[in-house]
């Protein structure tokens, strides 16, 4: 694997131990890391390159040092956590960059690449003509599934009538955007072939898409997503992460629409067999680096691409929470977030509850994918999703703009936004 820096967050007791085992310090020295990781910001490097760490031992001091300057820990093998103000790290990586040694460049430009991806992505961006402000709210995708296997609702919407009737309704309820498949992804579903996937999506594509909503396609073939695209489809939602078809990639080139990059191994039938992890959120980190590399190398604007951490595929319940906990982490990619955790499996073995009965659950999931840094949700209960997010936005607002103060008034802009909305007040 590739050297790979991320931000991580240090939240709890918890956190520092499995941190302090990552990097191989010894338990009895948790209690002087916990004095570094204590500062404003933390970098976890793996797999570093060779020298590295002598490199680093040189710039930073061990977590027991007084005074100020950026903190180094690791137990001297191929990970190490850095901690310190931002500026300290900044600084670090621009000290590193004036370094004659083969792996200063990389540790530096890995440094600043993660501690500049901390941002959040492009405040904005466009699909299918429409513009998507991702500091405005989060943006939600409904689910038309035209298959007759999808877990949560096979076989409802596979009759062209009741598919379009359907997106119409998800369109009603306040989707942002659909997202149309005619291949179920469950765990253990089996294949379809493209021309059948195609007679279930295209039409289906062409009837929605007049309605001037942007349009995903949710497919791993090539073929499939350019008749979808050539159907009125405004983008590719590739759960392979351009991987299954080797035309994929230039297929969403060519095109110049956005992609959706999703991390999981395997296929759907085999998925759930590896789903086994070192340190999850590094291996879906790193799967998602080499998607988006996949895509670069295929003339894809890194502008276009959309990352998913692929809740459910081939990962078990606690890898869902983790991903859920930890989904922040993923902002060092720099690209906007797509989650999808609606009625997800994950739901009922934390609730125990069947497929029809997790919409609860999964407004608290969608609610807690938009407060770690979701900016577009997949679901199928639109209607109340909208709901539960316009409810969160507008409490985050009143904290970003400081009116719990006193600073603005946030019954004006309620009810602006309402009106914005068609909402009247």
């Amino acid at each position: 694997m590739r050297l790979l820096v991320r931000t991580v967050p240090v939240d709890s007791d918890a956190d520092l131990v499995a941190l302090a085992r990552r990097v191989g310090i010894a338990e009895s020295r948790v209690p002087w890391a916990a004095q570094a990781l204590g500062r404003p910001a933390c970098l976890l490097l793996t797999h570093l390159p060779e020298g590295a760490a002598t490199l680093l031992r040189q710039l930073a001091g061990p977590p027991e040092r007084e005074g100020a300057g950026p903190r180094l820990l690791t137990g001297g093998g191929e990970a190490a956590v850095l901690a310190g103000s931002r500026w300290e790290l900044f600084s670090l990586a621009s000290r590193l960059a004036a370094l004659d040694h083969p792996a200063a460049a990389p540790l530096s430009e890995a440094m600043a690449h993660a501690l500049a991806s901390t941002k959040g992505p492009p405040r904005e961006m466009e699909i299918g003509g429409r513009r998507f402000d991702f500091g405005r709210r989060t943006w939600v995708m409904g689910i038309l599934n035209v298959t007759p296997d999808s877990f949560s609702d096979g076989g409802r919407y596979l009759d062209e009538d009741a598919a379009v009737a359907r997106g119409e309704a998800l369109l009603e309820e306040g989707a942002d955007l659909l997202d149309i498949g005619g291949e179920s992804t469950r765990p253990g579903a089996a294949p379809v072939e493209a021309e059948e996937e195609q007679r279930r999506v295209v039409p289906v594509v062409r009837r929605l898409a007049a309605h001037g909503v942007p349009i995903s396609v949710d497919t791993t073939k090539a073929s499939v997503a350019r008749a979808a695209l050539d159907a009125g489809a405004a983008m590719v939602n590739d759960v392979s992460g351009l991987e299954r078809d080797p035309e994929m990639a230039q297929t969403v080139a060519d095109a110049g629409v956005p992609v959706v990059l999703m991390h999981m191994r395997g296929t759907p039938a085999t998925m759930q067999a590896k789903a086994s992890y070192r340190d999850l959120l590094e291996e879906v980190m790193d799967g998602l680096l080499r998607a988006m590399a996949r895509a670069r190398d295929a003339g894809i604007d890194e502008a276009q691409i959309v990352v998913d951490p692929g809740i459910g595929f081939a990962k078990r319940a606690p890898h869902t929470l983790a991903l859920l906990r930890d989904l922040e982490s993923l902002a060092t990619l720099g690209r906007p977030i797509l989650v999808g955790a609606s009625r997800k499996s994950f739901i009922g073995a934390v609730c125990g509850a069947e497929v029809g009965e997790r919409l609860p659950g999964s407004l608290a999931a969608a609610v807690l994918a938009a407060e770690h840094g979701a900016h577009f949700l997949r679901v199928h209960d639109v209607k109340e999703t909208r709901q539960a997010l316009a409810v969160f936005d507008a409490v985050r607002g009143e904290a970003e703009r400081g009116e719990a103060f006193g600073c603005g008034s946030s019954e004006a802009r309620l009810a602006s936004d309402a009106r914005l909305r068609g909402g009247g007040t």
